[in-house]
């Protein structure tokens, strides 16, 4: 069940300031926040390193095993050998897909776009993509919210010890830098309009007042 961390209610003056990697920008309807992926060469440089040495390997060991000139093919052993090394060749194109999807992710666009009626989320790849669409509604306050990484699967806690700050939806400085936060936009119904997923805390810190800014002025 998702812990709340911290709730903005207070409406700013103005924009907040923003220094992260989404862009606000007015519309004729209202305003849109977007967001581009980009490259991480830390990612990127040991997806390609696990690459070059996996794939490099079992290519390596299937010519020399089963494809090199001279071999008997299609007979028991060959078969036994093929079907062995077709699992680290699985294993192998399932890192190739996460290096292919690490050089796409610049084409990568989330669009918020926050209107007089609707609130509209766009996830696309090259222009690509699936879109949602939320009534809009007066805002009274919105919650930074994340899952704990010691919740069991049936959605009970494990037998775990915890500090009380800790049991309390607190997080410890390293927890907040690297974590995944989900801001929850509710109403004064205490109805949930829409979640926006995938968010540091930086970025929760500028897009929650902002949206709360948007609200009042399209209201």
């Amino acid at each position: 069940m998702p812990v709340v961390l911290k709730t903005y209610v207070e409406v700013p003056d103005v924009l907040p300031p923003n220094a992260t990697r989404w862009r606000i920008r007015t519309t004729m309807d209202g305003y849109c926040l977007t967001s581009r992926g980009r490259w991480t060469f830390q990612g990127l440089g040991v997806l390609f390193l696990l690459n070059l040495f996996w794939n490099g390997v079992v290519v390596l060991v299937s010519w020399e095993a089963l494809l090199k000139p001279g071999i008997e093919r299609f007979n028991i052993d060959w078969l036994m050998k093929a079907a062995f090394l077709s699992i680290f060749g699985v294993i192998g194109l399932f890192l190739l897909l996460l290096l292919i999807l690490e050089l796409v992710e610049p084409f990568h666009t989330r669009t918020w776009e926050y209107g007089n009626v609707l609130i509209v989320c766009r996830l696309a790849w090259f222009g690509i993509g699936y879109t949602w669409a939320y009534p809009r509604q007066w805002l009274a306050r919105i919650d930074v919210t994340y899952t704990p990484q010691d919740e069991a699967p049936d959605g009970k806690s494990r037998k775990r010890h915890r500090t009380s700050s800790r049991s309390s939806g607190q997080l410890e400085p390293y927890e907040k830098a690297s974590r995944i936060f989900t801001l929850a936009l509710i109403t004064e119904n205490e109805e949930v309009v829409c979640t926006w997923e995938g968010l540091n805390l930086e970025e929760c810190d500028v897009i929650g007042p902002s949206l709360l800014w948007i609200d009042r002025q399209l209201s």
